[in-house]
């Protein structure tokens, strides 16, 4: 006799209840929920926008939010394995892209999404490319037959003494401390450029050529 059901207002809002407690109501712009909403399915046709946490249950597999196209389907999923917890994967090829494990270890996959080739692993505090067990805090593997370059070192800012460089440098800050450099310098601006490899070292703070291997 007390408790409301539905309520309407003329030029305003249509409200449903349940137990007299308010849990729809129709505004000018479309619907206010209060409580939690259970469906089969949701369809948004426009944009959608998240106040809050938003948790996805799976009682038949690994939950999973589906970005589809046309032509593509990618997936965020968490993997019920031991190994990788979350994944975003490539559905319409069934290819791994990333995948990240329960102890930070996060991995990036070659084009068929088989095999990761650069990997972090978060306990080595290391970073592997072509390797998925790197044991140095950066370790490059290239298994490739003929002449293969394993590292470029480029500088496109093409111009007479410009420098691509590799610099060993120690990390703790000690005053003359020496630092080894190893720098490749162009002295040609033309097409056809020659360039010198020069070696230096730096003791308290002034840097001096010690070795130079010309293009002659």
């Amino acid at each position: 006799n007390t408790a409301n059901k539905i309520t309407a207002t003329t030029g305003g809002a249509v409200n449903l209840f349940h137990n007299n407690s308010l849990k729809l109501a129709t505004t000018s712009t479309g619907v206010d929920v209060t409580g939690t909403v259970t469906a089969d399915g949701l369809v948004v046709d426009g944009a959608a926008q998240l106040n809050g946490d938003l948790t996805i249950f799976d009682a038949t597999g690994d939950p999973f939010i589906k970005f589809q196209t046309d032509d593509i389907q990618y997936v965020l999923r968490v993997d019920n394995s031991a190994s990788d917890v979350f994944q975003l994967r490539d559905a319409t090829n069934s290819a791994n892209r990333i995948s990240v494990s329960t102890g930070g270890d996060i991995s990036f996959y070659e084009d068929t999404g088989t095999t990761p080739k650069m990997v972090w692993s978060a306990s080595a505090e290391s970073l592997g490319i072509g390797t998925s067990s790197p044991s140095h805090p950066l370790e490059v593997t290239k298994n490739a037959s003929g002449s293969q370059d394993i590292a470029l070192l480029s500088n496109d800012n093409v111009g007479i003494g410009n420098t691509a460089g590799l610099l060993f440098a120690p990390s703790n800050g000690i005053t003359g401390a020496r630092i080894e450099a190893i720098a490749v310098e162009d002295f040609s601006v033309s097409a056809n450029r020659t360039a010198d490899l020069a070696f230096y070292t730096r003791k308290d703070g002034t840097l001096d050529e010690r070795l130079r291997i010309s293009a002659d």
